[in-house]
């Protein structure tokens, strides 16, 4: 029995071209999935439509890792304090005990996350199994 698993791929724009080949594909989604909805997914949509309105799907995975990453870097600097330096910044968020991105990921201690399973991710999987009907 032959198994597959996408690292990468929750992208809804790959639904019409992509569906059927990719029925039946687990994907994991290591932030709260658009699905889901709630303030978190309300918020985090109109932060994007605010500052990045040029994206044209904010649900894909790479816009989302894009927000978190830079959700992180004003928190470094906030919490380095004034004149920071690299090492006071990297410092300072490795105090940060619970990053959560407002709610969009499972809270993470960035002290002790190098290396670790994430604890909490959810998955999505594509049950399109014929080509859109025109």
């Amino acid at each position: 029995m032959a198994a597959s698993i996408s690292l990468t791929g929750y992208d809804p724009s790959l639904l019409p071209t992509l569906g059927p080949a990719l029925a039946g594909v687990p994907i994991p989604v290591y932030f709260r999935p658009s699905e889901a909805g709630g303030a978190p997914i309300d918020r985090y949509r109109d932060a994007m439509a605010r500052y990045a309105p040029q994206t044209a799907i904010p649900e894909q995975q790479f816009a989302m890792f894009g927000c978190i990453c830079t959700d992180l870097f004003p928190r470094g600097l906030e919490a380095a304090g004034e004149c920071p330096t690299r090492a006071g910044f990297i410092s300072a968020l490795r105090k940060v005990s619970d990053y959560d991105m407002g709610g969009l990921i499972d809270p993470v201690d960035l002290a002790s996350n190098a290396g670790q399973p994430i604890r909490c991710n959810a998955s999505s999987r594509s049950t399109r199994s014929a080509t859109p009907s025109r």
